[in-house]
C-alpha cells in the first residue's frame, strides 16, 4: 500500500477514526522534524494520514490483527497455572499441581462467554441463574444491595454452552440459596463493590502473564461482543445481550427475541484455540 506517494510497510495505528501509518524517521532526518507535542527537535516517527479509499484495507487489516492478538492472549490465559496447575492459591503465577475453582479461576471463562460487565458476572445471586422459557440463564437485575449502570442492563443472558461443561451448574448447586454465586466475595468499604479486590488481583495476574496494559477484566465482555460480530448475530439481539439500548424500531414496539434466539446467539460465539 502507498500513502502520499511514498511507500510504507509499518505499522498500522488509529487515532479515534482516523489511520495512520506509523513510519520511523532516519536519525539523520529527525532534527528537522518537530515533536507534535512540544514543538522540540528530534521527532523519532511521522504518523502519516491515509487517503480515503485506503481507509478500509487499513481498517480491515488493523482488525484482523486485533483478532489475532485476542486469540493468542486468550489462549495464554488458559494456558496458564491458573486453569492448567498453579504451585499454591498464593502462587498462582507459578507451575505446580493446584488448581481451584472459584472467583478469580470463573472470572474470565464467566464474562469471557456472557459479555456481562465484571460486577454484573461476580455480583450474581445462586437464584440468578436459572430456567427461563426452558433455557437455563443468567437473570440481570437490580437489587437492594446492587444497581445496575443503566436500564438497558437489566437482562437475560442464556448460559454458554462451554461454561455447563466446565461445571457452572454444579458450582452453583454447591452454593448456599439466597446467597451469592462467588461467596468469598465481599464488599469493598469505600465504593461497596463486590469485586475491587478481585478485579486488582485479576488484574496482576494479567501483568504476571506480561500482558500489554491494555488488556484488562473488561477486555473478555469486548472479545463477546467481536465474537457475536463475527457469528454474524444482527444488532437487535447483541444489544439485549450486552445491556446496550438499541434505540430501534424493532425495540420501540416492542417486537423483541425470544429466550431462544438469544441462546442460539450466545452458543455461537467462539474462540479460536480455546477448548469450547
Amino acid at each position: 500500500m502507498r500513502t502520499n506517494g511514498v511507500g510504507y510497510s509499518c505499522m498500522l495505528q488509529r487515532d479515534g477514526g482516523t489511520y495512520y501509518f506509523r513510519k520511523a524517521i532516519p536519525s539523520a532526518l529527525r532534527p528537522f522534524f518537530p515533536s507534535k507535542k512540544d514543538g522540540s527537535k528530534g521527532q523519532r516517527e511521522l504518523l502519516v494520514s491515509l487517503r480515503t479509499k485506503d481507509k478500509e484495507v487499513a481498517k480491515s487489516r488493523l482488525h484482523r490483527a486485533a483478532l489475532e492478538a485476542d486469540a493468542k492472549q486468550l489462549r495464554t490465559l488458559f494456558a496458564s497455572p491458573l486453569y492448567t496447575g498453579a504451585e499454591s492459591k498464593a502462587r498462582r503465577t507459578k507451575p505446580g499441581s493446584y488448581v481451584e475453582p472459584d472467583a478469580l479461576w470463573w472470572l474470565f471463562p464467566m464474562t469471557l462467554y456472557s459479555g456481562m460487565r465484571i460486577e454484573e458476572a461476580m455480583g450474581l445471586r445462586v437464584e440468578d441463574m436459572r430456567e427461563v422459557d426452558g433455557v437455563l440463564a443468567f437473570v440481570v437485575e437490580s437489587r437492594p444491595d446492587r444497581t445496575l449502570k443503566t436500564l438497558s442492563s437489566a437482562r437475560t443472558v442464556p448460559v454458554h454452552t462451554a461454561l455447563i461443561r466446565l461445571g457452572l451448574v454444579e458450582w452453583r448447586d454447591k452454593q448456599p440459596r439466597g446467597g451469592l454465586l462467588f461467596p468469598e466475595l465481599r464488599p469493598d468499604k469505600r465504593h461497596g463493590k463486590l469485586t475491587a479486590a478481585l478485579s486488582k488481583t485479576a488484574g496482576r495476574y494479567l501483568r504476571a502473564l506480561k500482558m500489554p496494559a491494555s488488556v484488562t477484566t473488561h477486555s473478555t465482555r469486548h472479545a463477546f461482543a467481536d465474537g457475536l460480530r463475527r457469528a454474524k448475530v444482527e444488532p437487535e439481539i447483541r444489544s439485549p445481550l450486552l445491556g446496550h439500548s438499541t434505540q430501534t424500531m424493532t425495540e420501540l414496539y416492542g417486537a423483541g427475541h425470544d429466550v431462544q434466539a438469544l441462546e442460539e446467539a450466545v452458543n455461537a460465539v467462539r474462540y479460536e484455540g480455546v477448548g469450547q
